[in-house]
C-alpha cells in the first residue's frame, strides 16, 4: 500500500480548523474509540513515546511522557485515546499531507495536565486513524 492511499483521511471535505474535525467526526459516525490506533502502524508507537528506542527523538519524548507526565507502559493508550476524543472536534487540524493534528491538553498518569499535539496517518485499510506521533506544546 503506497503512503499516499494509507493517508487518504475518510472524506476530503475537511477544512483546516476546528469544523474539520466535527467534520472529520461525523464521517466516523461518532465512533471515535473504535476508529483510533494509539499503537502506530507499527505497533511500537508507544514504546517510543516513552523512550523505549535508542534515538535522541525517543529518549526526549521518553522524558516528558514518562518523566514529567508519568506514563507507563500500561498507561499512555487510554490518555492518547481521550486526547484525540475531547480534542478532535475544536482542535483537529487535517494537514496539507493528509495527516491529522489534534493539539489539547492531556492527563498524565500522575495527574499532571499538559497541552499535547499529536498526528495521525488515515489507514484505508484498516480505517483507522494510526499515531504517527505526539509532541508537548
Amino acid at each position: 500500500m503506497s503512503r499516499a492511499s494509507r493517508n487518504r483521511p475518510p472524506s476530503d471535505a475537511q477544512s483546516r480548523n476546528g469544523v474539520g474535525g466535527i467534520q472529520l467526526l461525523d464521517a466516523m459516525g461518532g465512533d471515535v474509540g473504535g476508529r483510533i490506533n494509539p499503537t502506530g502502524l507499527t505497533g511500537n508507537k508507544l514504546g517510543y513515546l516513552l523512550g523505549k528506542y535508542e534515538s535522541v527523538e525517543s529518549r526526549g519524548k521518553g522524558g516528558f511522557f514518562a518523566g514529567v507526565m508519568g506514563f507507563t507502559a500500561k498507561t499512555p493508550d487510554a490518555a492518547i485515546r481521550s486526547h484525540f476524543a475531547e480534542n478532535l472536534a475544536e482542535n483537529g487540524t487535517l494537514q496539507a499531507n493528509g495527516n491529522l493534528a489534534v493539539k489539547g491538553t492531556m492527563t498524565g498518569a500522575n495527574g499532571v495536565v499538559a497541552t499535547v499535539q499529536t498526528v495521525w496517518q488515515w489507514v484505508e485499510k484498516t480505517k483507522t486513524w494510526d499515531l504517527v506521533t505526539a509532541v508537548p506544546k
